[in-house]
């Protein structure tokens, strides 16, 4: 293997580089950030993303960006009605690219807009920039009015030649007067058509330099405010009304600094990994590791990365443990060693990427786990969970990518029994029977009479009840926006958005009041006045109590698709090693089945753990297959059939094959 090592690297034993250089390390990053944050070009951009999309995502941000600031504003001289202006635009851009939206996109558009504010000095100039920005955002969507005023003005020129073409002794004498002779007339209306098609020849182009420089990538606040008619006219009128004769500075920038000394606990972490004293291993097959190149060549990795204050002690440390845990994995998953990495693109990193409070991580763009020095042990099995969750919707689509199969239908390179079988975790996950609990507001409300007629048909059951009218309310929401979206052709992006979401405001809002009234008609009915109102939530106990993680954070974490399934993976991991009898810590721990724990309990966890082990029976056969090597070296051997049979089942000597699937017609079905 090729000498990689760095400088620091050079007298050690153990810890060292190996394999292929694995890009991204802290350094290299930060110098890439470093090169970004200076020249905010797309080019560096790019370079970023190369190496990680999620430092990438964190430095594309309105603040890293423009970092506008009133204080700013006002010791550059800029008139507090000018800054004012600015603020207002400012504050209506999304702070990241929204979904959907590529970062150089929402990276120039926000360059654009600082440039365009620029020289801004005085009202009217800002009130032309309102108006500039609106016909922009206009133009960008699919059918603009711009565009269609265009062509109807040609056609009418079109129809009114034609006329005067068939009618010239219909010309008024005012007309005539005016004109000379008829055939000046004619070349009269003639020039209206020419007048016409240059003005929409000039709108497609203005059209065209709006689609190339997009402001809808500022995001759906900033692009509704101009488009939406209603909202336009008040973001104006907050302007035009701004005194701009008095001396605000004083109360803008206080306003500013207030801001920012509130403490906030919005991002303290609700539940963390609780470590055991000490790491066990019971159970398992011996692995012969001396150095890190052999934890390649058992494992097929393409590299390993150790960092800069990893020396041999704790590299020795990771290195065994890491090896061990691998051969646990590939042995519950049973599979080859080899085939664990997918074809060889799997790297491992120790100590050497670490980022925020994250203990372990996976880097989708770089196929990449970081195990941290102090804190990494026991995440293995989650983080490759999204190892796998990524490699094999990449496999399906035949390309690299960064999304993950829990989150995205696979591609045609799989058969859509991997789906099904996918389909099922994910359902296992998240579709359950749990009831939750809402506070009774105790009002009264008026109501159609059909409310009392089913909660009479139901027995008096308040959560049946409930449950009926939110799948109406559910399904009148589908026929809503499937009715909307046949109309997505015809309409500008943000404004489909602004429709889409008031209709889920709208469901949103009746169903919390069916849920109060269903409570007072049972009061009414019974004179029990309920507390709390149980509500069946169609959701697993699992999704609520992950939901519950998520409340006061700014996006979801816990609740993500992905996370869900590396969380139930790791619990399906560590149940398999308790059924064997084993144990690896450093692979999996702290899965515990616990009321407020983000992991599954009970029946749920059962469910879930039947339907992984089908899914990973059907990944033997159309996913691991696939990275099978035809030769195995002395150091890497399959397991006996026996253990084989054991990881994947429930402890029966029946394999597998029989007892998960039957072959019919060259066709995988599943009992």
């Amino acid at each position: 293997m090729k000498n990689i090592r760095t400088e620091e690297q050079m007298n050690r034993k153990i810890a060292y580089d190996c394999g292929e250089k694995i890009a991204g390390a802290r350094k290299e990053l930060a110098a890439r950030k470093k090169a970004f944050l200076l020249s905010m070009s797309v080019e560096d951009l790019k370079r970023v993303e190369e190496m990680s999309t999620e430092e990438a995502q964190a430095i594309v941000t309105k603040k890293q960006i423009w970092p506008f600031d009133m204080k700013n504003e006002k010791e550059k001289g800029r008139s507090y009605l000018m800054a004012f202006g600015i603020k207002m635009l400012y504050d209506r851009i999304s702070p990241k690219a929204e979904d959907g939206i590529s970062r150089s996109d929402y990276l120039q558009a926000i360059l654009r807009l600082k440039e365009w504010t620029e020289s801004i000095q005085t009202r009217d100039e800002m009130m032309d920039c309102f108006s500039k920005l609106r016909r922009h955002l206009e133009l960008e969507g699919p059918k603009p009015w711009i565009l269609l005023a265009a062509e109807r003005n040609v056609r009418t020129a079109k129809k009114e030649y034609e006329w005067a073409l068939e009618n010239p002794e219909d010309f008024s004498e005012a007309l005539l007067n005016e004109y000379g002779s008829v055939s000046a007339v004619i070349n009269s209306y003639k020039t209206r058509i020419e007048e016409a098609e240059a003005a929409l020849e000039e709108a497609l182009k203005e059209q065209k330099q709006a689609l190339q420089n997009p402001f809808l990538a500022l995001g759906y606040r900033f692009a509704t405010t101009f488009l939406d008619n209603n909202s336009y006219k008040a973001f104006r009128n907050k302007f035009l009304y701004e005194n701009g004769n008095w001396n605000k500075w004083e109360a803008a920038v206080k306003k500013k600094a207030d801001k920012k000394n509130k403490s906030t606990n919005s991002t303290k972490e609700k539940w963390t990994r609780v470590l055991p004293e000490y790491f066990e291993r019971i159970g398992g097959r011996e692995i012969q590791i001396k150095r890190p190149e052999d934890l390649l060549v058992i494992f097929g990795l393409r590299g390993a990365q150790f960092g800069k204050w990893v020396e041999d002690n704790s590299g020795g440390f990771h290195l065994k443990n890491t090896a061990e845990a691998l051969a646990d994995l590939a042995d519950i998953l049973a599979i080859q060693d080899e085939q664990i990495s997918c074809g060889k693109v799997l790297g491992i990193a120790f100590g050497a990427r670490g980022k925020g409070k994250a203990a372990a991580h996976y880097e989708p763009t770089l196929k990449v786990i970081n195990l941290t020095k102090e804190g990494g042990m026991g995440a293995l099995a989650h983080e490759m969970a999204h190892f796998l969750d990524n490699c094999l919707y990449e496999f399906s689509l035949g390309e690299r990518t960064t999304g993950y199969a829990s989150e995205n239908p696979l591609g045609a390179k799989l058969p859509s029994s991997v789906q099904e079988a996918i389909d099922a975790v994910i359902d296992a996950i998240s579709k359950g029977d749990a009831v939750k609990t809402v506070p009774n507001e105790n009002k009264r409300w008026s109501f159609t009479g059909k409310f009392r007629q089913m909660y009479k048909l139901l027995e008096g059951n308040v959560a049946k009840t409930i449950a009926f009218f939110e799948k109406e309310y559910l399904e009148e929401k589908e026929r809503l926006e499937k009715r909307l979206m046949e109309r997505q052709d015809e309409l500008n992006p943000a404004i489909l958005k602004k429709r889409l979401k008031k209709i889920q405001r709208d469901c949103t809002k009746n169903i919390k009041k069916v849920q109060q009234v269903i409570a007072y008609i049972h009061e009414q009915e019974t004179g029990e006045k309920l507390k709390d109102i149980p509500i069946a939530t169609g959701k697993t106990y699992f999704l609520i109590e992950a939901e519950e993680l998520d409340k006061g954070r700014k996006e979801p974490y816990w609740s993500k698709p992905r996370e869900m399934f590396a969380r139930a993976f790791e619990s399906w991991v560590q149940d398999k090693l308790n059924q064997q009898g084993r144990r690896n810590d450093y692979l999996v721990t702290g899965t515990k089945a616990i009321i407020g724990q983000p992991y599954p309990r009970g029946e749920e966890r059962k469910k879930i753990n039947e339907a992984m082990d089908r899914m990973v029976c059907i990944l033997q056969e159309y996913f691991f297959s696939q990275f099978k090597t035809k030769e195995k070296n002395a150091t890497t051997k399959m397991r006996p059939k026996e253990v084989i049979t054991q990881s994947i089942g429930t402890g029966s000597s029946t394999p597998i094959e029989e007892r998960f699937m039957m072959e019919s017609n060259g066709q995988l079905y599943l009992f």
